[in-house]
């Protein structure tokens, strides 16, 4: 799912901004979810059109066919590879689906960066946001209308 930046004697992040997450409940105040807007990196944000993300991109990005597949679904998506992020698109539906984070200098939502030691991440986002963590996973909750939302990977390796 990406490449996690190790932090040395410590526990890092990997982290994969997602579209189709279940979304938090409305009457969540905004500083315990992430809205829609937030889950952007690399100039990229979950939602937007292929179109704009090859003008964004450009000529420096390797574009190549894939098949994403799970327990109980298929999807046909097209990957926009940089040296900095991987870029998923839906091809049914023509707009980013993930974006998965490759260098540690990219900003994230909430300030958090890959790398970025597990407790400075806790301190950045509301335990309410962080929600119920599935092993060394994290899935951090949105909740704008797409029901998109994060997940963070603890990163033990150090």
């Amino acid at each position: 799912m990406g490449v996690a930046a190790s932090v040395a004697g410590g526990i890092g992040v990997l982290v994969l901004l997602l579209g189709a997450h279940t979304a938090a409940p409305s009457s969540e105040r905004a500083s315990d979810c992430l809205e829609d807007r937030e889950l952007a990196t690399g100039g990229v944000t979950i939602g937007e059109t292929r179109a704009a993300v090859r003008r964004r991109l450009g000529a420096a990005a390797v574009v190549r066919r894939d098949t994403v597949s799970g327990a109980d679904f298929i999807f046909d998506v097209i990957r926009f590879s940089t040296r900095q992020l991987e870029v998923v698109v839906s091809q049914a539906t023509g707009r980013v689906a993930e974006i998965i984070p490759r260098d540690s200098a990219l900003l994230l939502p909430r300030g958090i960066r890959l790398g970025m030691p597990k407790a400075e991440v806790e301190r950045l986002l509301a335990p309410a946001v962080l929600g119920m963590p599935r092993g060394d996973t994290f899935s951090v909750i949105g909740c704008g209308p797409r029901g998109s939302g994060m997940d963070l990977v603890v990163d033990r390796a150090t």
